[in-house]
Order: C-alpha cells, then sequence, then structure tokens
C-alpha cells in the first residue's frame, strides 16, 4: 500500500515565474530534493526498502507548497493580483499532457497484460485519475474489504498528484482573498500582508493536522489519501515561503541547518513504518527536515550538498515527474511477463529511465515550454517543432507499449481461457457430486487415492486467470458494523444435524464447499461471517452491529455443531476463544475449528496471472508455513470436546502450496481467500473429516 508522490514540478526551476514577476536564484538542492523523493518511493516500491520509502510523497508536498506559493507571491508583489488564467494554464501544461500519456498508455498495456477484472478496475481507476480524484477512489477502495485484498492498481500512485491538483484549485484563491483583504481593505504593507497570510495559513493547517491526528487514530484507509489530512504539508511548504526570506543568519549556520535537515530525511527513511501512524503524527519528522534544507538554502548555500547539487541528482530531479508518473504502471505490467529476480530489476531499471526521460524531453518539458506564436514566421517555426512533437510522443508511446503488447500476444492461449471451455473433466462439481471428488480436478489431485500423474496436467484452468479474483460467495457477508446477516444450506428436516458457521472471511470462504457438503450429507447449516466476526468473548469493533446478535443466535437455541474458523493474522487472545467454545460445549454444541488454509504471497498469485503461465509449473505457489500460529487451533487444544479440521494437505505436498491445484486455481488474492471453485472441490474433504470429528 505504499505510497507516492505528485506533481513533483510545481516549477521545475524555481527562477522560472510569471511574465512580469520576479525571478529568483536557481536552487539546485531542490532539484535534488526532487530526486531523493520519487528515488526512494520507486525503492519502496520495488523493493519495500527502506521502510520509510513512502515519505518520498510528503517530501513532494511540501516542495509544491513552496514553490506554488513563492509564485503567487512574488507574482502579487509585481503586479498587485494573480493571473488564474496564466496559471492554470501553466498547470495544466506542465501536468496534464504526461499524465494524460501515462493513463493511455497503461490503460492499452493492461487490455493485453491484465486482462478481465484488472483490466476493468485499471481503466475505472483511470477515470478517476483523469478527474484528479484518484485519492478518494483509493480511500474507497481501501475500505472496500474485499478490494483491500487485490493486488495493486497500475495507477494507485495517481492518488498523490489527485491531493496536489486539488489543492492547486483552492490555494490561489485563499492567497488573493488574504492578499486583497489586507492590501485593499486595510491599506496594510505588503510585510503586514505577508504575516497575515501566514496566520491564515497556520490556522489552515494547524486544522489538517489536528484532522489528519483523529482520522489516523479512527480511519487510518481515509487519512492516508485524503486531501483534508495532507493539507497541512502542503501548507507547511506554503509558510516557509512566505517566512523564509525574513530569516537570517550567518551562512555557517545555513550549512548546519540544511545538513540537519538532510540527515533528519535519512533518519525519517528507516524509522518511520505504517504503524508510526500516518500521515499523523508520522509524517511531522521528514516535513520539518525537508522544510529545514528549503529555508537553509533560501539566500544561497548549495555548494556543501554535493548530494543533492551534483548532476546525477539534478537530472533525476528534472526528469522526477515522468519517473514517478511511469514508474508503478511499468513495474505491475513488467510483473505480468517477468517474475521478480535480478533480470526483472535490470530490465526494470534501464526501462523506467530511458521511458521516463524520453516522456520528459519530447512531452513533457516541450509542451511546458510551448507558447502561443506571435508572427507568422514564429507559427511557421512552431508547426515544424510541433511535427516533431507529435512524431516524439508517438515514439514514447511505442517505446512504453511495443515490448509489452508484443510479448502479450506471444501469451498462452490459456491465459484467456474461459472456465466453459475447460474439458468435462474440469467442470466445477454439483451437489450430486459432493461426496465422491472429481478424479484429479481441484483438490482431488491430492488425493493419494487417485494416484494423479500430475498436480495439474494440461492448459485448462478454472476459473479463468483473470477471473479469478471474482470467483467468490459473497451472500449473507456482514460487512464492518452491519448488523446480522445469515444464509441456510442444505437440509430443512428439523431433526437434521443443525449445523452453524462463525467467522471471519477466511471462514466465509469455506461456504461453497460446506454448502455441497451440507445437501449432501443432509445437514443443516445457517452462516454468520463477516468482518472480524469471530467466534470469542470478546467484541471487535468492526462486528459490533452483529456480534452480540450471533452468540444470541449461538446459545438460544444451541445448534449440534459450531465450526469456526478465521484468519491467522487475526490478533485475537486464544483464551477468548477458548472462554466462548467451553460456553457452548456446556449448552451441548460441539466445536470443530476448521484450521485456517496455508497462507500464500503476491508472487503465488501474480504467477498465474502471468503471460504463458501453464497450470503444470508446479513452482507457481508459495511454501507450506504455519507462521503465524493459528489462534483458534491453539484454542481448541485447552477446551475438553473441541475438534480440529486441518486441510492442509488438500492444498500442499511436500512443503509446497502450488498456485494451481487439480487445474483450479487455489487463491484469488495474496490474503489467502481461495476461490469458490476450489471451495467447492474441498466437499468431501470437508463433509468426511467434519464427520469424523463427530464420531
Amino acid at each position: 500500500m505504499g505510497s507516492e508522490s505528485t506533481t513533483m514540478r510545481a516549477e521545475r526551476e524555481a527562477n522560472v515565474a510569471p511574465e512580469g514577476a520576479k525571478k529568483t536564484a536557481f536552487r539546485p538542492d531542490i532539484q535534488g530534493l526532487r530526486a531523493v523523493a520519487v528515488v526512494v518511493v520507486i525503492l519502496d516500491h520495488l523493493l519495500a526498502w527502506p521502510r520509510g520509502g513512502f515519505i518520498g510523497v510528503d517530501l513532494f508536498f511540501v516542495i509544491s507548497g513552496y514553490l506554488i506559493t513563492g509564485l503567487l507571491l512574488r507574482e502579487f508583489d509585481k503586479t498587485g493580483g494573480i493571473s488564474f488564467s496564466g496559471f492554470y494554464i501553466r498547470r495544466f501544461k506542465r501536468i496534464f499532457p504526461a499524465a494524460t500519456l501515462v493513463l493511455i498508455s497503461t490503460v492499452a498495456a493492461a487490455w493485453f497484460l491484465t486482462p478481465g477484472d484488472r483490466f476493468e478496475r485499471t481503466v475505472g481507476d483511470a477515470i478517476w485519475a483523469t478527474f484528479f480524484a484518484a485519492n478518494w477512489n483509493m480511500g474507497l477502495q481501501g475500505t472496500d474489504y474485499f478490494q483491500a485484498d487485490m493486488l495493486p492498481s497500475p495507477l494507485q500512485h495517481y492518488w498523490s498528484l489527485s491531493v496536489e491538483e486539488q489543492f492547486y484549485f483552492v490555494w490561489p484563491w485563499v492567497i488573493l482573498l488574504v492578499l486583497l483583504v489586507m492590501v485593499r481593505v486595510r491599506r496594510s504593507t505588503f510585510g503586514q500582508t505577508r504575516a497575515a497570510l501566514a496566520v491564515a495559513i497556520g490556522v489552515l493547517s494547524l486544522a489538517s493536522f489536528a484532522y489528519g491526528y483523529f482520522l489516523t487514530q479512527t480511519d487510518p484507509a481515509w487519512a492516508y489519501f485524503s486531501s483534508f489530512t495532507r493539507a497541512w504539508e502542503l501548507g507547511f511548504g506554503a509558510l516557509v515561503a512566505i517566512i523564509s526570506p525574513w530569516l537570517t543568519m550567518p551562512r555557517a549556520a545555513r550549512i548546519a541547518l540544511s545538513l540537519v535537515g538532510l540527515i533528519g530525511i535519512g533518519v525519517s527513511l528507516f524509522v518511520i513504518t505504517p504503524a508510526s501512524g500516518f500521515p499523523v503524527p508520522g509524517a511531522a519528522l521528514p516535513v520539518v527536515c525537508i522544510a529545514a534544507v528549503l529555508v537553509a538554502g533560501e539566500k544561497g548555500s548549495h555548494g556543501h550538498l554535493f548530494v543533492l547539487s551534483n548532476p546525477v541528482s539534478g537530472y533525476l530531479g528534472n526528469i522526477s515527474y515522468s519517473l514517478y508518473l511511469w514508474h508503478f504502471p511499468l513495474m505491475i505490467m513488467m510483473l505480468a511477463l517477468l517474475p521478480k529476480d535480478l533480470t526483472f530489476y535490470l530490465i526494470y531499471g534501464v526501462a523506467v529511465v530511458l521511458i521516463s526521460a524520453a516522456s520528459y524531453h519530447f512531452v513533457e518539458d516541450p509542451i511546458r515550454r510551448w507558447k502561443p506564436a506571435r508572427s507568422r514566421r514564429r507559427r511557421r517555426n512552431r508547426s515544424a517543432t510541433f511535427g516533431t512533437r507529435q512524431i516524439a510522443i508517438l515514439t514514447v508511446g511505442v517505446l512504453a507499449l511495443g515490448g509489452l503488447a508484443t510479448a502479450a500476444l506471444l501469451k498462452d492461449a490459456s491465459y484467456r481461457i474461459d472456465p466453459q471451455s475447460v474439458v468435462a473433466a474440469t467442470a466445477a462439481p454439483t451437489a450430486s457430486s459432493a461426496a465422491t471428488p472429481e478424479p484429479c480436478f481441484g483438490a482431488a489431485a491430492l488425493d493419494p487415492t487417485y494416484q494423479c500423474a500430475s498436480i495439474s496436467p494440461g492448459s485448462g484452468m478454472a476459473p479463468a486467470a483473470a477471473q479469478a479474483s471474482k470467483d467468490r460467495d459473497d451472500a449473507c457477508w456482514m460487512d464492518e458494523h452491519e448488523t446480522l446477516a445469515s444464509c441456510h444450506y442444505g437440509s430443512e428436516d428439523p431433526g437434521a444435524l443443525r449445523i452453524a458457521l462463525v467467522g471471519d472471511s477466511h471462514a466465509h470462504h469455506f461456504i461453497p464447499g460446506l454448502a455441497l457438503a451440507a445437501q449432501e450429507r443432509g445437514w443443516s447449516l445457517d452462516t454468520y461471517t463477516g468482518v472480524s466476526c469471530l467466534l470469542t468473548t470478546t467484541v471487535r469493533d468492526a462486528c459490533d452491529g452483529a456480534q452480540t446478535a450471533i452468540i444470541d443466535a449461538l446459545t438460544a437455541q444451541p445448534y449440534d455443531v459450531v465450526l469456526t474458523s478465521a484468519a491467522r493474522t487475526k490478533s485475537e487472545d486464544p483464551a477468548n476463544y477458548a472462554s466462548m467454545f467451553s460456553r457452548l460445549e456446556g449448552l451441548g454444541s460441539r466445536v470443530i475449528v476448521l484450521a485456517d488454509v496455508p497462507p500464500t504471497s503476491d508472487e503465488g498469485v501474480l504467477c498465474y496471472q502471468r503471460v504463458g503461465f501453464s497450470p503444470s509449473d508446479t513452482s507457481c505457489g508459495a511454501p507450506l508455513s504455519q507462521e503465524p500460529a493459528d489462534s483458534l487451533v491453539t484454542a481448541a487444544a485447552s477446551v475438553p470436546g473441541s475438534k480440529v479440521v486441518d486441510l492442509s494437505d488438500m492444498f500442499c505436498k511436500d512443503d509446497w502450496c502450488p498456485a494451481v491445484v487439480g487445474n483450479v486455481i487455489v487463491y484469488r488474492d495474496s490474503k489467502a481467500h481461495i476461490t469458490a471453485t476450489f471451495s467447492r472441490t474441498l466437499a468431501p474433504y470437508l463433509g468426511q473429516r467434519i464427520a469424523d470429528a463427530l464420531a
């Protein structure tokens, strides 16, 4: 979940000012800061190192607030007003062309490389990004339980660009309002006006900081993406632009301040984690540190900061916007072609620099510098230049898409195979086949009874890789804070064995298989599954709307059997589980724990979506792991009468858990939620092992 950056280009050079405004000295340290910010963001996304690399986006926010505010103040100081048309035209030329090129290229590549629901999601994300609302889209996805488990969108990094653009829509008007009130109404001097502006921005920034602190504690997903919780970072940069001209200090003090700030940024990269509380108060350290560097460099004194002012840092700073735009979609699309190994890193490193440089030189910078011709001669010259630019834009698109699209066209036909086209032997099992597995299909491929020649023969695969993430049963699922919802499966006979299933999404994904088993064996099955709806004596916040009703349903008319399962990553004290187990056992219910399925990884899901993947490739998967320990299993061992059903042998062989078993995709996401198709193939084994536990 990571994080990101921005226009990153409020003004590429601080001496680029509106016509008629004062120009300031070029700041090589700012270009170097941009380089640092974009490099750590890329490293964070590529290597998950340094662990605080996501603060790069916060650095960009401060830089943007500083440069934009400085530009507007210089224009007002020179002309007595702010040209909004000029401001927004400059923003449009700087931001929109390159951003749009990347959006179009990414959607086109996604059609080839990530078809199905991932492509549909990319199109939706592109629409949100086009209207500079990507941060709200990401916030909504972050609060959607199932969306949060999906592989990253290739456009998720556009959220920070949207935050900045929303800032640009509002900020000039705020500044102009304060300036006009002070200058024209109160007849204040420009110094007094600056002071008033500093107070106004300070108040707004404090309000944003306070709201960010509140939301970080109560709703971290929204806090991370919200413009209101990020405004203080841009505001802090604005404050630096307002007050730094007044700060006088010896050159030695400026050098010391810049070094302390730079060291502080480096420390932030390694001490700040998502658990630090982000964005508030976690972002405070890097924000203050980069502000120190900006203040110290206001009067020059850049020579000692070679790490920022060297030619390499300067060039990376120049192309930082293009680097930021291209780095993430290129990485996601390349992962659809290659595993993340040394070859991947080498190709990616070269490709991202070349494509970003081409994008900068042929699209971003020429369009940013372009101005309407003022004479026939200049129009003729511009005509030739613009024709060259059009060719350059096409070249960049070819660079971005050519290799990916060519490889996609050579992909294995099974990548897009529809479940309906899989041979009859791989048809999803029905209720009538629940007692007897389809030989070598799904979980049965690991059943020694059938002595299957291979785990997944042939090229057929169900569900299709492109649709795997949607292969689930969402009936009667309770989202956060929802009231009780329950479904019934199996027998309607009052004398049938009554079974209740209670738990979170790792209990819910067993429902397709349990429903078949219940129908085959004449059981009566009721389900009570939702976010954090655990079989425990504690009421977890997310299930506060249903937890009490679930316990009432289990105790008012006790079930013969209570099945329960939960993600092993849930931080629940086993004693709380055990206390509830004992209570239910005392009422006559038998408690059976369905041990959590073996965990998987991002690579364990990405590999079966990769172009050219063959189901017979058993190297696609993850090693068998029992970490962290399953608290439900621990609790069951401490309560006499409670039993455990462990199906790990239906997922793994020789301590390896293939991504595809019996030509059926096992996991639909990296959080180890199994597909409904694979769950159905577990029906015979679920039924038999539950029956054995009751014997």
